[in-house]
């Protein structure tokens, strides 16, 4: 992945990505050690969660460190997902009163930075989740293999952003029309105020092997079409008798279900023609991975300290729209969408 900087100043004619670009510029940036993946959709709802959170645990187990970010700060679902307590440890974490290393869940190989549930003090203060994302990934990368994303729905500036700095993007989709509509403006936009073009696709919830072709080729016809970038078509989850209650904890615990194993096909599918490539960890520069948690655990106050200053200096972003021709943004689907069984 290029520099942040550089892929952010290649936005001429945006201001407002100017302005973002300038509060960037006294970051120091480098090629992430880990691969970065967002799991993102336009809508709420579909399962990213459950998808992050399953993604995460499955490659910790082959090995890999993995830290998965609940990127909604103040209303986290992630340690719910995982039957672990609640806690404000990402507010103590912003406010420097502990550092990165004390704020994180550990299960094993995977890590988990949650965020909050309904902080007033959060919710009052203006946080700049995208900066501090940023941050965090170019100065732990180095511990883990993969960072993955869980992002929020919606067409935020700073989702955007999170989704565009990522290395790869799985875009979670159900069968729902306004899922494969919300979806597609998101991958429009990164495509024409980031130059992305490469994605990836999931299919959550279909009911019927035709269902789960439908929503493939309409989704994948009109990205080609309209956008003519690439749309790497992973696999889907399909229900199997699962109430809506009850999907995705199956998902994510039962490891005898049939939505286990479909998942795990899509994860082979993704792990062995995608995820791997050469990746500097923390072994391969002798750096003992324990021994360094401990060194920042030490140096936790350093690091708070750095971060502190680091959000104090992020100042308001700017208010204006990405794009301004938002109102053409889902007029290439219309009449494109027929998903009836």
């Amino acid at each position: 992945m290029e520099k942040a900087q550089n892929w952010l100043l290649s936005f001429k004619g945006d201001e407002d990505l100017r302005c973002f670009d300038n509060e960037l510029k006294d970051l120091s940036y480098k090629r992430n050690k880990a691969l970065t993946i967002s799991i993102a959709s336009g809508k709420g709802g579909v399962g990213k969660t459950s998808i992050s959170v399953k993604m995460a645990k499955e490659l910790s187990l082959l090995g890999n460190k993995v830290l998965l970010i609940d990127c909604d700060y103040n209303l986290s679902n992630t340690l719910l997902k995982l039957n672990l307590p609640l806690n404000n440890n990402f507010y103590d974490f912003i406010t420097s009163e502990k550092s990165f290393f004390d704020c994180i869940n550990k299960i094993g190989n995977l890590h988990v930075l949650a965020g909050c549930n309904g902080h007033v003090e959060l919710f009052e203060n203006n946080i700049h989740f995208d900066k501090l994302v940023i941050d965090i990934i170019n100065e732990y990368d180095q511990f883990y293999d993969y960072i993955i994303m869980d992002s929020p729905g919606g067409l935020s500036k700073s989702i955007l952003n999170i989704n565009a700095f990522c290395e790869h993007r799985l875009i979670i989709v159900t069968p729902d029309k306004s899922s494969i509509t919300d979806s597609y403006s998101l991958i429009k936009l990164l495509k024409l105020r980031y130059g992305i073009r490469d994605n990836f696709l999931i299919v959550n919830r279909y009911v019927a092997d035709k269902q789960y072709e439908r929503v493939v080729k309409t989704i994948s016809n009109t990205i080609k079409n309209f956008l003519s970038i690439n749309t790497h078509v992973l696999g889907g989850l399909r229900e199997h008798d699962n109430k809506l209650e009850s999907f995705d904890s199956v998902l994510i615990n039962d490891k005898n279900s049939k939505l286990h194993q479909n998942f795990l096909k899509i994860l082979r599918n993704y792990h062995d023609q995608y995820g791997k490539r050469d990746i500097a960890i923390a072994e391969a520069e002798d750096i003992s991975y324990e021994s360094s948690l401990d060194a920042n655990t030490v140096n936790r106050n350093a690091n708070a300290s750095m971060y502190d200053r680091k959000l104090r200096s992020h100042r308001r972003a700017d208010s204006a729209q990405l794009v301004d021709n938002h109102n053409l943004i889902n007029n290439d689907l219309r009449g494109h969408i027929n998903l009836n069984e």
